[in-house]
């Protein structure tokens, strides 16, 4: 799993959910009201699930997707069009017939971006179901014997959207990665005053690649980087993000940042003093993490 507190890593809770799990969901979502099934230590290492159908709600221009988390590996396309291998993950497409039975229609395997195993979101673009469909339903089987092979889903959402803009807006502060920095004029950096950083509301990320080998070495709090305020101060809830008609890209993330505990106005003591270049108070940090 990746590092840091984003809740995209997994893990597990002290609480159960709705149908007895233990795992930490991602992305915000109420395990007391989210079930999560897996093949992770199953019998053989080897599970298959065909869901209940599920009800679609009319079709509308900010929510042109069926979403579904899921963890561990899966087979799905990316944004190159190429098909990653991996245990069967599909959503099928039914049509309810006037004797209430369903007829599959079509099937969709889904969008997807390369940060197994950690938690994500798969995409299927609701413009490729059929118009008529009205219902759908997951299909999944893990067939490997290989333990590393696991899977895990929760049920396929329709969410409507907003642009990153409406949500954080221009005022609210924001930790935005170096890498990603000039690409979000619009979002107000936060501040340092005196020594002093204001707590960011929100934090933007490069792609996968760009925040585990850029973001996570030259801002690490290690080294005095912001990411130590972030990393044990705040807490970070992913938000299912999606770059405009390019479902399968993984463009970055955004993330919102709480902080731990309450937090007060810093009382300061401005004080100026006057030192060589080569002077040190000590170390960037006492203990590493």
């Amino acid at each position: 799993t990746p590092p840091g507190p984003a809740d995209t890593a997994g893990g597990t809770t002290a609480t159960k959910g709705v149908n007895g799990s233990s795992v930490k969901l991602p992305f915000g979502l109420d395990a007391a009201k989210v079930p999560v099934l897996g093949s992770y230590g199953a019998p053989g290492s080897r599970a298959s699930l065909t869901s209940e159908w599920y009800q679609l709600p009319k079709r509308s221009p900010d929510a042109p997707l069926v979403t579904m988390s899921v963890a561990g590996t899966v087979g799905y396309i990316d944004d190159l069009a190429v098909t990653h291998p991996g245990p069967e993950l599909r959503l099928e497409f039914g049509r309810v017939e006037p004797d209430g039975s369903v007829t599959t229609v079509a099937s969709q395997v889904p969008l997807g971006i390369a940060t197994d195993p950690a938690w994500r979101n798969m995409r299927f673009p609701l413009d490729k179901a059929p118009p008529r469909a009205s219902v759908v339903r997951v299909v999944a089987a893990d067939t490997s014997s290989d333990p590393s092979g696991w899977l895990a889903v929760t049920p396929p959402r329709v969410t409507p959207m907003v642009t990153l803009n409406d949500l954080v807006g221009s005022k609210d502060p924001t930790l935005l990665d170096w890498e990603v920095a000039l690409a979000f004029p619009c979002q107000r950096p936060a501040e340092v005053h005196n020594g002093i950083w204001e707590i960011p509301k929100w934090r933007i990320t490069p792609d996968a690649d760009g925040e585990r080998v850029n973001s996570r070495n030259w801002m690490a709090g290690n080294y005095g980087g912001p990411l130590g305020m972030v990393d044990n101060d705040l807490s970070a809830t992913v938000l299912p993000s999606y770059l405009r008609n390019s479902w399968a890209k993984d463009w970055g993330s955004l993330q919102r940042l709480t902080p731990l505990v309450d937090q007060t106005p810093a009382d300061l003591v401005v004080t100026q003093d006057t030192h060589t270049g080569l002077w040190t108070p000590g170390p960037m940090r006492a203990i590493m993490n």
